[in-house]
């Protein structure tokens, strides 16, 4: 229950600018890779079936960690 707590604790703290770029990246990654799984009438090569929930799923898990770090004190 900590864990849980600490999480999202982390969450809604601060995050280093260059985690906060990671983020962003990551973020729109994931965005752009669940609308070409999304719309139904898009074209996409065939490999895009089998490795879009691979990018969807890694995206996502950069994109939870990078907003989990914290700036480090000095």
């Amino acid at each position: 229950m900590k864990a849980i707590r600490r999480f999202f604790k982390r969450l809604k703290s601060p995050t280093p600018s260059f985690w906060k770029k990671v983020r962003n990246v990551a973020a729109m990654i994931t965005a752009i890779a669940t609308a070409a799984t999304a719309i139904p009438n898009i074209t996409t090569p065939t490999w895009w079936d089998n490795a879009a929930w691979y990018i969807l799923s890694l995206s996502a898990a950069v994109t939870i960690y990078a907003q989990q770090k914290e700036e480090k004190k000095l």
